[in-house]
């Protein structure tokens, strides 16, 4: 899963049994909002602060309100670079953190700082150590990659107490980044943004399917066992859908050309083409956690989006969920008819849930 240089993204650690655990951890570089600083000349330091803007969480408990996490922030040990865009992906970071504490995520209530006089929308804030705050009060910076060579960014390490949930954030919103606190003799209170850039971040993913009832026996095309990603499931009564890379699902349409070229058939066309995906009854029965919609790929050179949802995807592909039946309903018509003319070699088709980088959705159908 390529994951660099989005705006949203999901932080925290999560566990069930049906996809086991899952947890994540953002790289980023940082970047100064002025073309050169000279921090030392600011005034005296006051704190240093990290800020990242909520955009909402994941719990198995759609209830849950708040949930606390052990957090901590390291500096990089090496400047980012444009090969680190994978989910597997690391970064070398120095040994001692600038933060590390257990902070209650609360994306639902604005914080009002003293001598604010409105709330400013819900956003983490986790002040930095003082060694870091000292090293960045005595710099001067002609210009960003200077500020880069001294500081290369920062790692975010978020698990959910007892791996129960995810923070949804918002990386690049004006409430995001690092904020600089200073005081002068004449009594003026002021800060400095340093910014989270818009490139030069990704969030790198573990998995841990040993937990997983379902998973843990998986088996790759070869018929060993892994504990990892694999290519295949033992039980294919059920498709596990998951968001964060955690699995997607190929379906084989078998047969289907032999029986379009029975002469009854051949010269027809379809007039509609509905897949229909039941959600199965091994789910935590929380439809607030699934998948908002299922996107539908076919292979080419690479995974592209089958013509149906490129050309209907409101109207007519859908690819939601649908209470009626407990399913998700995705129309393949097209996608159908350019097989059997034969301007595909294959009728797979793969399904794959949407916003997988942002969120932490999952549904077995």
């Amino acid at each position: 899963l390529n994951t660099a240089d989005y705006r949203y993204y999901a932080l925290g650690s999560y566990k069930d049994n049906n996809f086991g655990k899952v947890a994540t951890r953002l790289y980023t570089q940082l970047a100064l909002s002025s073309t050169s600083e000279n921090f030392s000349n600011l005034g005296t330091a006051d704190s240093v602060v990290l800020t990242l803007a909520y955009t909402g969480a994941f719990a198995k408990d759609t209830s849950t309100k708040t949930m606390n996490m052990a957090i901590q922030v390291y500096e990089l040990n090496e400047v980012l670079d444009t090969s680190k865009v994978h989910a597997y992906d690391n970064v070398s970071v120095k040994s001692t953190p600038i933060f590390n504490s257990t902070v209650l995520i609360d994306p639902n209530t604005g914080i009002t700082l003293a001598g604010d006089t409105a709330a400013t929308n819900p956003h983490l804030r986790l002040k930095l150590s003082d060694a870091f705050m000292n090293r960045l009060a005595s710099s001067s910076f002609e210009d960003n990659d200077a500020f880069i060579n001294e500081f290369k960014g920062v790692k975010i390490v978020c698990n959910t107490v007892h791996d129960a949930g995810m923070a949804y954030v918002d990386v690049t919103s004006s409430i995001s980044g690092i904020i600089y606190y200073y005081h002068t003799q004449s009594g003026y209170s002021g800060k400095y943004q340093i910014n989270f850039p818009e490139s030069n971040k990704f969030l790198h993913i573990d998995y841990d399917y040993s937990s997983s009832r379902y998973l843990r026996n998986m088996r790759n095309r070869h018929g060993r066992a892994r504990t990892s990603s694999a290519d295949s499931v033992l039980n294919d009564n059920y498709m596990f859908v998951s968001c964060l890379g955690q699995s997607i699902v190929k379906i084989h349409i078998d047969s289907l050309l032999q029986w379009y070229n029975q002469d009854t058939i051949k010269n027809s066309a379809f007039n509609k083409a509905e897949l229909i995906l039941p959600v199965a009854d091994i789910n935590d029965g929380n439809t607030k956690n699934y998948p908002s919609s299922l996107l539908c790929y076919r292979q080419d050179s690479t995974l592209v989006l089958i013509r149906d949802e490129i050309v209907s995807y409101a109207t007519y592909y859908t690819g939601t969920y649908s209470s009626a039946d407990n399913s998700y309903h995705l129309q393949i018509t097209s996608h159908l008819q350019n097989y059997l003319k034969g301007k595909y070699s294959t009728p797979d088709i793969y399904i794959v849930p949407n916003n997988r980088r942002q969120t932490a959705s999952r549904v077995v159908l």
